[in-house]
């Protein structure tokens, strides 16, 4: 299904999320280069489907050129994210056009300052132009207030580089 030449909005609800993720993954890597026209993906993300890791983001950008929205659970792997740099450019940045990422918040450990900052940037390497949208469920957590602070921080990024364009465009 998602070689269909023209689909542009896919919603799976009951394909487990690992099948999701390594065909995803697969398709990245295909020798074929594989491009997507899905514009609107939506993946499970529940108890039984935790969601699509963090690091696996990636695939989505390289096979899913004109995604706008992505609907899932985001698993944080701190393991296999790329190693970022204070000071330093990221090694590989991406201008993905990827607008939204409507995320299913689940409960997960508590995260630091510095680990809040990593998934950040990760995000904003991956997808400059990101806006992050909580799935209000019922009940609030106080827990899933981790996402609302990557969004702060992924916000911040994104204005810094708006200052950074206006500072180097006005130089006499």
């Amino acid at each position: 299904m998602l070689l269909h030449p023209t689909l542009e909005y896919l919603e799976i609800v009951t394909w487990t999320i690992d099948a999701t993720a390594t065909s995803l993954s697969c398709l990245a890597h295909s020798p074929l280069h594989f491009r997507s026209k899905i514009k609107t993906l939506r993946l499970p993300g529940s108890g039984m489907n935790p969601g699509i890791k963090l690091s696996e983001l990636c695939y989505l950008a390289v096979s899913f050129p004109d995604l706008v929205l992505l609907q899932s659970a985001i698993v944080l792997d701190f393991k296999n994210l790329p190693q970022y740099k204070m000071g330093r450019a990221a090694d590989v940045s991406l201008s993905h056009n990827l607008k939204t990422l409507s995320i299913a918040p689940f409960d997960a450990p508590a995260l630091s300052y510095i680990q809040h900052s990593t998934v950040a940037r990760h995000l904003f390497t991956l997808f400059p132009a990101l806006r992050i949208r909580i799935e209000t469920p019922l009940r609030w957590k106080p827990e899933w207030n981790r996402w609302r602070t990557i969004g702060d921080m992924l916000q911040m990024y994104q204005t810094v580089c708006l200052d950074n364009n206006a500072r180097s465009s006005h130089v006499p």
